[in-house]
């Protein structure tokens, strides 16, 4: 843990409005900054940070919280946008939904790994003769997680998010697991979070963002900008490795 993590877990946050938050845990890490919750279970709060993982103070959290406000985004689409600025820091305070959990959940990392391994998981008699446990762990979470029934409705719901907003013109610019949430419980709702990524359609190339891994080509090489099919792209990618345990 670096120094900067150190501090924020002890310092409170405080927001435009003087509204203070405590840093709970960490959700996820996109290609743009970093989401943490707090300790108020329907809110959130996402910092930018440059290249070497720090806050990016050049950022204008100001001009982007204006920018996403004049976007033409349709109603009561489950897309969680900025509520307020942070006062001392970059980022910005949003809604999310309490018991959301990123789709990369659906992965087995590290720590679920580890879970397994101390709780001494037995193996159920289909996965008992795969002599690669590693696979038969990952087959395990995979249908411990829902299987391909929850992760196909999960992508159909965030597809329909996405085509919503390029229906409106809109390019959402930054679709991975990090940044797709879905609900537990019975209402499996659907949200896309990193809101200050939505833009208009450009015809300037080089200032797309992406998460590493779910870049088209074009916008990688910095030749091309976010568009609908950048999203197609990056939201394909992210169907591949929830289904098929692996990058394409």
């Amino acid at each position: 843990m670096s120094e900067f993590d150190k501090h924020r877990t002890q310092a409170p946050l405080a927001d435009e409005y003087g509204n203070v938050h405590q840093i709970a845990d960490e959700l996820a890490r996109g290609g743009q900054g970093v989401v943490f919750r707090t300790r108020d279970a329907d809110l959130a709060i996402k910092q930018p940070l440059d290249p070497s993982g720090q806050p990016d103070r050049r950022a204008n959290m100001r001009d982007r919280f204006r920018h996403i406000r004049l976007l033409p985004i349709p109603a009561r689409v489950p897309v969680s946008l900025p509520l307020a600025i942070l006062r001392d820091q970059p980022g910005y305070v949003m809604r999310l939904l309490n018991g959301m959990k990123p789709f990369n959940a659906f992965d087995l990392d590290g720590r679920a790994k580890k879970a397994q391994e101390d709780g001494n998981v037995a193996l159920p008699e289909w996965l008992a003769r795969i002599q690669d446990r590693d696979m038969a762990l990952r087959l395990l979470h995979y249908a411990g997680t829902g299987s391909t029934r929850r992760r196909l409705f999960a992508l159909a719901k965030c597809a329909a998010i996405l085509a919503r907003l390029h229906s409106a013109g809109l390019v959402y610019g930054d679709i991975s697991t990090n940044n797709a949430f879905l609900g537990e419980g019975a209402s499996r709702d659907v949200w896309l979070i990193d809101a200050d990524n939505m833009r208009f359609e450009q015809s300037s190339a080089g200032s797309a963002v992406y998460t590493p891994g779910y870049g088209a080509p074009e916008v990688v090489r910095g030749t091309g900008d976010s568009r609908p099919r950048t999203d197609c792209w990056a939201f394909a990618v992210m169907a591949f490795k929830m289904l098929a345990l692996c990058h394409p």
